[in-house]
């Protein structure tokens, strides 16, 4: 699937979560934690919609795992679905 495609659909997703968020907020380097506010059960409710609306199993615990050290960034969570799906 297009990367393009997937950070829409990505964006989509977050804007369901976090209801108070604009598309103006989701920069491709914004944090999902201290840019956005997703705390823990914010990153799990992410997981089950982006499951939703990819419709396919997918495993963030990866990503989350890969990104120990790092910002969780929209960017990196992108990339991540790109080779997922």
């Amino acid at each position: 699937m297009e990367r393009e495609k997937i950070k829409k659909r990505l964006h989509t997703a977050i804007l369901k979560v976090r209801k108070q968020l604009s598309k103006k907020d989701l920069a491709e380097n914004a944090s999902l934690t201290s840019d956005l506010g997703f705390d823990s059960m914010g990153l799990v409710a992410l997981a089950g919609e982006l499951e939703r609306e990819f419709n396919h199993s997918l495993p963030l615990s990866e990503w989350l795992d890969s990104q120990k050290d790092k910002r969780l960034e929209i960017g990196s969570l992108a990339d991540f679905l790109q080779t997922r799906l």
